[in-house]
């Protein structure tokens, strides 16, 4: 008797952590990219009234350097950015839901 057995490839593991915005003793440079595949920028936030990502000068460059550094670390992390946080005001998603023209900008 024949058996046959199929042996299926699984899907790569994520490995992620937040990096905190608000700390100054830990830049991004201090993260061990080789205990993480994924590094969230925690956190931004939409504007309350146009519900889009209004990212001022300072944050911008923040950003800009977080991801940066982590591409270029060896080996290089995947970044990606929070939406919200535990201080967020789940009054602006609960806004922002309801109407079809507005649930284009998620």
């Amino acid at each position: 008797m024949l058996t046959r057995s199929v042996v299926m490839a699984s899907s790569p593991s994520v490995k992620a952590a937040y990096w905190p915005t608000w700390t100054t003793t830990f830049p991004p440079s201090a993260i061990a990219t080789s205990l993480f595949t994924h590094i969230y920028y925690a956190f931004l936030m939409p504007s309350n009234v146009t519900y889009k990502f209004e990212i001022s000068s300072p944050t911008a460059f923040l950003l800009s350097n977080f991801t940066a550094t982590l591409h270029h670390k060896n080996p290089p992390a995947k970044t990606l950015f929070s939406i919200g946080g535990g201080g967020a005001d789940p009054h602006v998603f609960s806004r922002m839901a309801p109407r079809e023209s507005r649930v284009k900008l998620l």
